[in-house]
This record gives C-alpha cells, structure tokens and sequence, in this order.
C-alpha cells in the first residue's frame, strides 16, 4: 500500500526492519510468553534440585605440610609434590587401606588382565590433588571420596608413607651399608666370645695365669721333698752300710717308698702342666680371635657413628617436612553443592525461557506491540483494537 500523492510504494530499508526494541517491547513479549518462559524456568530449577540431592555426595579431606630447605624453595617444592603423587606412595596406601575398602567395585570386578590394585591407582591418583600454595612453602594433599573416614584416613596414611618416602630418598645409603656391616661384625664378636666362654666352662680354665703359677708351685715343692727325700735315702743308706738295724732298714724302705710317690705325683704334675699349656695356647687363640672381633666392631662402629652424623648434616641440608595440618574427617560434602546448583539452574533456566521467548517471537509472524509494528514495518499506527483470547 503506498501512501497518497506517490505514484510507487517505498522501499523499507533493512535497517528499519531491524529497529532496535526498547524496554517496553522486551517486558511485552516476556508477558507474552510468560508461560513458556515460566515452565522452562520451573524446569531447570526442578532438574538443579532433583540433581543435587540424587547424586551422591563426595568428601573432601586435607592435610598441609612445610617444607623448609636451604635450596631453592620452588624446587624444593615441586620435588616434594612429585614424591607425594608418585605411584609407589599411592600403592602403598592402597595396600594397607586395602582396595576392598577404598574402591569395592573395582575389588569385585576389576578390568581384565589387571589386579584390583593396579585398577585401583589410576581412580586413586584422578581424585588426588597435590599443590603448593603461591608465594609459600606449604603444600596441600587433598584426596576425594564418598565416605569422610576413608578420605581422611587416606590422606594421613599418604603423608606417613611419604615421610619415610622422603628420608629413603633423600638419606644417605652409605650409613644402612655400615650399619649392615657392623651388625656382620657384632655376629661374628658375640660367636667367638660365646665360644671361648664355652671352652673356658668345659675346660675349668677360670684365670690361666693364676692356674699355671698354681700348677707350677706345686711342681716345685714336689720337687723339692724328692731332691729332700733323695737326700735323706743317701744318708740312709750310708747309715746302713756302717751298722746294719732293722729300723734303718724301714726308714730306708718308707723313704723309697715316698720317693716313688713323690715321683708319679711329679710326673702326673708335668702332664698336667703341658696339658695345661696346649688348653692355654687354644684359650690365648680364642681370646685374640675375640680382641681382633672386638676391634673390628669398635672400628666399625665408630664409622657408622660417622656416618650418622654426616648423615644428619645432609638432611639439614635438605627438605625438612613439616606437617602443619593432619586431615580431619570432612562433615561437609564438596560435591553436590546445593546452593551453587541452584543458582546455576536458575541462571540456565532464566537464559533458556528468554531464549526462547524471543526465538518464538522472532518467529512469529504478528507483531506483540503497535511500538514494534511501527519500528518494522517504518509505517505509522493509526489504530488499535484490543484483542482477548
């Protein structure tokens, strides 16, 4: 339709027919499709809700460490983050926790051609989290589960087995080699003390030096009163020899009689003596296989002490882990958070039903208000009539 006096109907710009909408015209067509809008929205707020209190929650447990180093800090740290997450430390933790109680699905039905331990370390290390806080030396362990207990006890459980972790790697294995070879050389000192001990009781040997001064001062008197009883036959026998008596007779028979005793009794003492002496060179041999035993170990010993003390000098020199929080059972769940949910499916429902609204009124084929009739079509509205359904 062209308006009167012109010959041809004008043409409307495509910029008029994308005329910008004011306030009004927006309120319009969201009174417009209030309904659709309203449904949408009641909707994704019902699936926030019914969202969060179906899926199961999951607990968050957390536990802080220090680390101090006379190196540089940043290294110090991530080195430390490294050994924390390592797959030796989550296995050890799995092992004693046992994977029937941290993950019973994967204990019941692990994936083929792998143990429930090997299947439980990937899960166990996707809900770890290792982290330095910016700007310190702190590190946050955090381990996620679906029962508090568990993901406290995880968490502890993690730090203990790193703490050993740390000081195998970063001890000095030369003092567990000493320590291995003085305890060779305390073995060897106690056997050969207990078996010098052993030869001592069966051999009656008590304190050889006494024993043989004893052994030998009884040689010499026995060998004195047989050199005396010698004597005493000569002069018997002289006596005899000038007048013949039946006493001098049995004085000289009792000496000869005590001169054959004293001279088995001498000769059982020389037995005894070299006896003695053989049990004594075997005694002597024990007892400087104990003193060399016992040197060893005593030099050995003051190695290890050595060690140890180098040992401690270098840990200074390295991390020292503190903990400054152990983890307590979490009493809030993490995840679902219901409130945030909310929010969220309020946020998307609003969006959708706008969305919506003005898709269906960019498709529609009327116009909501006069004011967007003008504005489309650039022609002036000359009535109205008012329209109920």
């Amino acid at each position: 339709m062209s308006p009167p006096g012109s010959g041809e109907a004008k043409h409307v710009p495509p910029a008029q027919g994308r005329a910008s909408r004011g306030p009004r015209d927006f309120l319009t067509i969201l009174f417009k499709h209030r309904t659709r809008v309203s449904v949408i929205f009641l909707a994704a707020v019902l699936a926030a809700i019914l969202w969060s209190f179906l899926l199961p929650p999951t607990y968050e447990a957390t536990s802080s460490l220090m680390v101090k180093s006379s190196l540089n800090q940043e290294e110090a740290v991530n080195s430390e983050i490294r050994i924390l997450s390592s797959r030796a430390l989550i296995e050890k933790a799995l092992a004693t926790l046992k994977v029937e109680t941290v993950y019973p699905d994967l204990a019941r039905n692990p994936p083929s051609g792998m143990t429930p331990l090997q299947a439980a370390v990937p899960v166990f290390g996707k809900n770890l989290t290792v982290e330095g806080v910016r700007k310190s030396n702190v590190i946050e362990v955090s381990f996620r589960h679906k029962d508090p207990r568990v993901a406290a006890r995880a968490v502890n459980l993690l730090v203990d087995d790193y703490k050993e972790k740390h000081l195998q790697v970063f001890g000095d294995p030369q003092s567990s080699l000493l320590e291995r070879q003085l305890a060779d050389y305390e073995r060897k000192l106690m056997q050969s003390e207990s078996l010098m001990e052993a030869f001592k009781r069966e051999n009656r040997i008590f304190s050889p030096e006494e024993q043989r001064s004893l052994l030998l001062k009884r040689y010499q008197e026995e060998k004195l009163l047989a050199e005396t009883t010698r004597e005493e036959i000569r002069l018997a026998r002289e006596s005899l020899r000038e007048q013949e008596s039946a006493k001098t007779r049995a004085d000289l028979n009792s000496l000869n009689a005590r001169a054959a005793a004293l001279t088995k009794r001498s000769g059982t003492l020389e037995k005894e003596i070299r006896s003695f002496d053989l049990l004594d060179n075997e005694y002597q041999k024990l007892k400087r296989e104990v003193a060399s035993n016992e040197e060893k170990y005593r030099t050995w010993l003051q190695r290890v002490e050595e060690a140890r003390v180098s040992e401690e000098m270098n840990r200074k020199k390295t991390a020292d882990i503190r903990v400054i929080q152990a983890a307590d059972v979490p009493v809030k769940p993490i995840t679902p958070n219901k409130g945030w949910n909310l929010l969220l499916g309020m946020l998307l429902g609003a969006v959708a039903g706008l969305g919506v609204a003005f898709l269906s009124e960019s498709m529609s084929e009327s116009f909501s208000t006069p004011g967007i009739a003008e504005k489309q079509l650039a022609l002036p509205v000359l009535a109205t009539i008012p329209h109920r359904d």
